[in-house]
């Protein structure tokens, strides 16, 4: 029995170093985003360069790989005006732990392939945790993002916390304003695809340029493609 044990583990220790040593350019096929980057190094010790100008860098975790049986590292990405890191996890989903540090909203929108035009806002992350597992979007963390300009509008300071609810995600977003912090947006993720932004009238006076008496809500299907509900 011993000897099957033993055998067993070495057989995962083998294999693990395999992988561990193989190049980083298998990374493109299983990690979202990383498949216009020019990947250098190996899936142990690697380093990504993005065409946004952002720069990643990962560490295999290789205790941490075998105890959760899964593939765990330490990574950090970092800009022209970004800087933070976190930790990442792959077995049958993705899951990013641990993110704190400061985002340029310009340069996270690049990367998104999305384009919210000249735009000095920058937001600080908080313990943020992203889980993408069976069409579930479970996101969890605070960031606060600074005063500034976006998109030729003034946008004040932004509190933004994301909870889980049951297999979906609920993110609030409040602004500085004279009476205190008032809620502008609440956006949701649900299981199906599904992404709902319920925007206040003060949101719609902020984000819309329109004034309204009551809520607005935009609701997109998968990939943010217009729903027809």
């Amino acid at each position: 029995m011993l000897r099957g044990l033993f055998a067993g583990v070495a057989g995962i220790a083998f294999a693990a170093m395999l992988l561990a040593t193989a190049p980083a350019e298998i990374l493109k096929a299983f990690v979202p985003g990383m498949r216009e980057a020019n990947v250098s190094g190996s899936v142990w010790k690697g380093v990504a360069v993005f065409p946004q100008g952002l720069n990643a860098d990962w560490t295999l975790s290789p205790m941490r790989s075998l105890t959760t049986a899964s593939l765990a590292a330490d990574w950090a990405l970092e800009g022209l005006d970004s800087s933070f890191k976190g930790r990442v996890r792959l077995t049958s989903g993705a899951e990013i732990l641990d993110v704190d540090g400061v985002v340029s909203i310009a340069e996270l929108s690049h990367f998104a392939n999305a384009d919210f035009g000249a735009c000095d806002l920058s937001a600080r992350l908080s313990s943020v945790r992203l889980s993408l597992r069976n069409q579930a979007v479970l996101l969890e963390g605070k960031a606060m993002i600074g005063e500034g300009r976006c998109a030729g509008r003034d946008v004040p300071e932004l509190q933004v916390v994301s909870e889980p609810i049951g297999r979906s995600s609920e993110i609030l977003v409040k602004a500085d304003g004279v009476e205190g912090n008032v809620e502008v947006v609440r956006v949701t993720f649900d299981t199906e695809g599904r992404t709902v932004f319920t925007v206040s009238p003060a949101g719609s006076v902020l984000f819309l340029d329109r004034t309204t008496t009551s809520d607005t809500v935009l609701e997109f299907g998968p990939r943010f493609m217009p729903s027809n509900s």
